[in-house]
């Protein structure tokens, strides 16, 4: 391996490799998969930082989880602002359950080496990027994986209960992403915490917002 840009194009190469075999399409650090569903985004980023070894370029990858549900949300509300309706590639999700592939991704950032005296020549670079090549396979995997998983149904719906830590952000993505179901008691229930914790005048707005939505949906207008 020359360098450090050699290093990190090859590394880019193989993560898109694993990606691809979970369906993701894309290169250069910048990877999609697309479903029914929704949508993941897997970007790769890079830094130069020191650490207790000295100066380490540090390889990592970070994503986004839109489920269709939510980007129906936002879409219905550019329709009816009169906006353009922004494509799903460039909507943020709903962002409440990053946790849920945390455990993975800390496994999806590696360290290269940098010799002191030869800037971006280093010495081990070989020894890290065989040693990044021994791990990277299954770590990238797992975080593909756990991405994929919370566009399974109600999986996001599900995560966002399960952690357990419910307030109006939680509830009002539980109601739109459960909206698309119909009418059912997990929406009625997720609609009347809204109500309880959206009490306050100020707050009728969303409130209204919500309740104009799930209309919406439930009747095939959104």
């Amino acid at each position: 391996m020359d360098s450090i840009d050699d290093a990190v194009r090859e590394l880019t190469k193989d993560i898109g490799k694993v990606l691809r075999t979970r369906g993701f399409k894309g290169s250069g650090g910048k990877w999609r998969y697309t479903s029914p569903d929704g949508l993941v985004l897997v970007h790769r980023w890079t830094a130069q930082v020191p650490d207790d070894r000295g100066t380490v370029k540090r390889i990592g990858l970070t994503g986004e989880v839109v489920p269709a549900e939510w980007w129906r949300y936002t879409a219905w509300k550019d329709a009816r602002d009169r906006h353009p309706v922004t494509p799903i590639e460039r909507t943020a999700g709903p962002r409440i359950i990053d946790h849920v592939y945390d455990d993975s991704r800390p496994a999806c950032v590696w360290s290269i080496r940098l010799h002191p005296h030869y800037w971006g020549r280093p010495d081990t670079l070989d020894d890290d990027v065989a040693a990044i090549g021994e791990e990277m396979p299954g770590a990238v995997d797992a975080l593909a994986r756990a991405m994929i998983e919370l566009l399974t149904g109600d999986r996001y719906a599900e995560a966002i209960i399960a952690d357990g830590r419910m307030d109006v952000r939680e509830w009002f993505a539980v109601a739109v992403l459960l909206a698309g179901n119909g009418s059912t008691r997990g929406l009625d229930h997720a609609l009347r915490e809204l109500t309880v914790l959206l009490s306050d005048p100020s707050d009728q707005w969303l409130l209204d917002e919500i309740t104009a939505y799930t209309d919406d949906r439930l009747a095939g207008r959104a």
